[in-house]
């Protein structure tokens, strides 16, 4: 189902009184191929662990947000992110990470033991395929009761095959015809199930801090 798709999917669900007074809006996340910062969006990725922090980003994600023609509206923010696109700056840990995040533990081998390859690839197929993809975040919308303060946004965060409700504190503010979504927010991996394994005597606290720095393009 191409974007496009979706778009005309979700409209066609809301009240027609209202969809008419809707502005689909999709994520352009652009890292790392733009150097304007007014042209970027990024979502930075920081994971504390015994030594220090690691640091990364999320290479693309698919996201549709709905704001009401006024701008006093949200009625509608998808995201999704692929696993494939964590990116943490190295091969191994990148494929740890799926491992973590995208394995069934119930079928799999992991956590008991890693499960990467020597060229840190999780297989296509069998029990240490992942059986979780993408992270997603839905929310039905809420109010904006002023441009550039933050707003708690509810929805539904789910990672590893558990969902649980969310609120996301964030700002938004008018660019032209373009919106800018800006934000932080903290997530416990454990309580989604996550497991975090050691490797040899480094290990990982299981806090993973977003940071978020989105355009919204109109949608066509």
């Amino acid at each position: 189902m191409t974007f496009t798709t979706v778009v005309c999917v979700i409209l066609a669900l809301i009240d027609v009184s209202f969809a008419q007074d809707i502005t689909p809006y999709k994520v352009a996340l652009n890292y790392p191929s733009s150097t304007s910062p007014s042209d970027q969006s990024t979502i930075s990725i920081q994971v504390p662990y015994s030594l220090g922090t690691h640091e990364g980003h999320i290479g693309s994600v698919e996201g549709l947000v709905l704001i009401e023609n006024s701008g006093t509206v949200i009625k509608g923010f998808s995201l999704e992110v692929p696993l494939k696109a964590i990116d943490m700056g190295k091969s191994k840990m990148n494929c740890h990470t799926r491992e973590a995040l995208g394995l069934n533990y119930q079928t799999s081998s992991f956590p008991k033991s890693h499960v990467c390859n020597s060229k840190d690839e999780l297989p296509d197929t069998g029990s240490d395929a992942i059986a979780y993809p993408t992270v997603t975040f839905k929310s039905k919308g809420q109010s904006i009761l002023a441009l550039d303060k933050p707003i708690a946004l509810p929805g539904t965060l789910s990672i590893h095959g558990q969902s649980k409700e969310v609120v996301l504190t964030l700002k938004l503010s008018k660019q032209n015809d373009q919106w800018r979504v800006t934000g932080e927010h903290t997530v416990n991996l454990s309580d989604f199930g996550v497991e975090v394994k050691p490797f040899l005597l480094i290990k990982v606290k299981g806090i993973v801090k977003l940071k978020f720095d989105l355009l919204l393009q109109q949608a066509t």
